[in-house]
């Protein structure tokens, strides 16, 4: 072909060898960009220019890009997933307890029907909440840090109450009346710990001896029983009292310690009185060996049962039939000293702190510095009645973690730690124990437990204020992590509860605080002032912003308000509450706008604060469920359809030609290439001054005749597609 310089005028020294120098390609890439000189584009893609080729036949396109992709349900049963328009998310039940950050039910039964955080409501109903009840000091009963251990006095429920470090130890009916005020001889300082029940006896242990008396007498028929130490634990389990004395444990049931003078003998029809010199500490069935009784009363030295307690200082038993009418004499009785030990701690400052059962052995747990472990004792028939073996470790727990409290329900072994709370699984075979992870974790620790039903309460620190967590030991969320939510807790004290247990066998639930607050004890039928609930963070299982804009709660609301709010958290990690409507008798349940917050959000959480009735005080509220719905809030982008030609000859809108032979196939190359890499570029509408990033959708190269003298050569029209993003 002759040379031509198809650029007029802006040849080059080249134009001798056959063509022009393509000074429009520029470099192209997908930061580039085009800045018109001498010729004027109308758009340009990655930095390669282009003339518009708009016609009716082949008009621009501009419209919204799809922001969310069709669905298909292929679930069985219909759903918020079966809808269209706004994103659903709701919930009817809040069952499983607290501790998620996020509600995304798509992360499975973790999820579902847990919530963030609680205060003073019960949703351990499936199906709903409501307030639980009022949490108050015990009237009467305001100062000194008590023990508690459930009872019954004859027929009367209560709760006996003691104080650590003190002769203070009384049996408290719910209102505070004292029953009975415990006073028995000699009673010295309790320890801690060392206060428990069979049912009817009360066992009591000071740094020197264990008393046993009736639960309904306050000091008639109470007796010393055995020597303790500075540190002593009591436990009645398997029908036994077993106790930690020091760093030891004995089984204490059928021993005895005392000693004592005998001052006076009386024989009536074989029935024999003695009268000692000090208290005896018997009581009726306890076995004594009596010895140095002189005649004529020889033949009463001898090993007996205790057959009746007259005074302190008088006890009975019989020797055949005879009466002897002497009365004055002298002699001995002894009660056996503490029993060898089942078990020494070879650690002198071990200390024991709890004592349990399960169905093949007894546990006791204690700890040493930070080193803290669970003890096994195994039942050992050998064809008589079961005693107790020596202990082996049945536990170990992690170094700087130690028990404070083991109990034994439903198959469960409860572990109150310095850190929290544990289950273990006992085995029935051999008793070992497996303790699953944390399932709360308290920086105050966890003292004491409470059981009802399918329920565990255990002690704890409540949003900074002494108070209970509830356990369900009926919804296991992961392998021994169960369903928990905070419980009652007694505003006025800060710091955290040390006791638990109920009023007898009432469902009336007490505690105490590490502060001198007294005895806290849950009303019977008055509902707490207010409480509240609040979900998950919800956010659709993305990160793209959303725009909240309606909520409703469903449930009965004509006792009492109950208010619905949004909770959005900035980026600073403060969080705003909002509050958007409160139902009442004369509000009802309807779907409200949420307004605020105004701006979209990654995620957000609802709070249902509930307040009960202002004139009958035992009813409230009652909350089933909410929905709430949103709409995305990702920038919405463009797709935009464009003809431009593709010619090795074109000329501009003011007849500024440009271009050589080759050139139009050279340059679908470069767009083939850009489009290729599927990489973000600039998109530039030159005729308006738009520049958007895009990525390029399609191009369809369409070979046609050039259309007039202003365009020459190989080429067609391009249909070119852009996505901006």
């Amino acid at each position: 072909m002759a040379t031509r310089d198809i650029t007029e005028g802006r040849g080059s020294a080249t134009a001798s060898v056959g063509r022009a120098i393509a000074v429009d390609l520029g470099i192209v890439s997908s930061t580039s960009i085009w800045q018109n000189t001498n010729e004027s584009y109308d758009v340009a893609v990655g930095g390669l220019p282009f003339f518009y080729a708009i016609n009716d036949e082949r008009p621009y396109i501009r419209q919204t890009a799809p922001f969310r992709k069709d669905q298909f349900d292929n679930g069985t049963e219909p759903g918020e997933q079966s809808l269209t328009g706004f994103w659903l998310r709701s919930q009817s039940s809040f069952h499983n307890g607290t501790g998620i950050k996020f509600y995304d039910p798509s992360a499975g039964e973790t999820v579902n029907y847990r919530f963030a955080d609680s205060d003073n409501v019960d949703v351990w109903t499936k199906g709903q909440v409501t307030l639980l009840k009022e949490t108050a000091n015990m009237s009467g009963v305001t100062s000194g840090i008590y023990k508690l251990i459930s009872a019954q006095s004859g027929t009367t429920n209560v709760v006996v109450g003691y104080i650590p470090g003190s002769t203070t130890i009384k049996s408290f009916q719910a209102d505070g009346t004292v029953v009975t005020t415990y006073a028995p001889t000699n009673l010295g300082n309790i320890l801690d710990g060392a206060v428990c029940t069979d049912g009817t006896r009360l066992f009591v242990a000071d740094n020197d001896h264990i008393y046993v008396g009736p639960l309904n007498a306050a000091s008639v028929g109470w007796t010393e029983y055995y020597v303790t130490g500075t540190r002593a634990t009591l436990a009645w389990v398997k029908q036994r009292l077993v106790g930690a004395v020091t760093n030891s444990i004995y089984e204490l049931t059928t021993a005895t310690a005392y000693s004592s003078t005998i001052n006076n003998a009386v024989v009536v029809s074989g029935t024999v009185t003695l009268t000692t010199s000090a208290a005896h500490g018997l009581i009726v069935g306890d076995t004594v060996t009596v010895t140095d009784l002189p005649a004529p009363f020889t033949a009463y030295n001898t090993s007996a049962t205790v057959t009746a307690v007259g005074s302190a200082t008088t006890f009975s038993y019989v020797v055949g039939s005879a009466t002897v009418t002497t009365a004055a004499t002298t002699g001995k009785f002894l009660k056996t000293t503490l029993p060898t030990p089942i078990y020494t701690h070879p650690n002198t400052a071990w200390t024991w702190t709890s004592i349990s059962e399960s169905g093949g052995a007894i546990y006791a747990a204690g700890y040493a510095g930070g080193n803290s472990a669970i003890y096994k004792f195994t039942l050992s028939t050998a064809g008589v009645m079961p005693t107790l073996t020596s202990g082996i470790i049945a536990a170990q727990l992690p170094i700087g973690e130690y028990i404070n409290k083991i109990e034994y329900y439903l198959g469960y072994l409860m572990l109150g730690t310095s850190k929290g709370v544990r289950a273990a699984v006992v085995s029935d075979q051999d008793g070992s124990i497996n303790y699953g992870p944390l399932i709360i974790e308290d920086s105050n620790g966890v003292y004491d437990f409470a059981f009802r039903d399918r329920f565990v309460w255990a002690t704890g620190s409540i949003g900074g204020y002494a108070g209970l967590y509830r356990i369900d030991l009926g919804s296991e969320i992961e392998t021994l992590r169960f369903a928990y939510a905070k419980d009652a807790y007694l505003s006025t004290a800060t710091g955290y509860a040390t006791s638990v247990d109920f009023i007898g066998n009432t469902d009336q639930i007490a505690f105490t605080t590490s502060g001198s607050n007294g005895i806290a004890v849950q009303s019977a039928t008055v509902l707490a002032s207010s409480g509240s609930i609040t979900t998950g963070k919800i956010r659709f299982s993305t990160l793209e912003p959303k725009n909240y804009k309606r909520l409703i709660g469903r449930g009965t609301f004509t006792s009492g308000e109950f208010t619905l709010s949004s909770i959005a958290t900035e980026k600073t990690g403060v969080e705003t509450q909002y509050d958007h409507i409160t139902y009442n008798l004369g509000v009802d349940a309807v779907e409200v706008t949420t307004s605020q917050p105004e701006v979209a959000q990654e995620f957000i959480a609802y709070k249902f604060t509930f307040d009960r009735d202002a004139t009958t005080t035992t009813a409230g509220p009652t909350f089933k469920g909410y929905q709430a719905k949103a709409t995305i809030a990702t920038p919405r982008n463009r797709v935009i359809r464009f003809p431009v030609y593709c010619f090795d000859v074109e000329t501009d809108r003011f007849n500024t030609v440009v271009g050589f032979e080759g050139r139009a196939f050279e340059r679908i190359q470069l767009l083939e290439e850009i489009e290729k890499t599927g990489d973000v570029l600039t998109w530039q509408d030159l005729t308006t001054g738009e520049s958007r990033q895009a990525v390029i959708e399609q191009v369809t190269f369409t070979r046609m005749t050039p259309p007039d003298k202003r365009f020459d050569g190989f080429g067609g029209v391009i249909e070119i597609t852009v996505r901006t993003v």
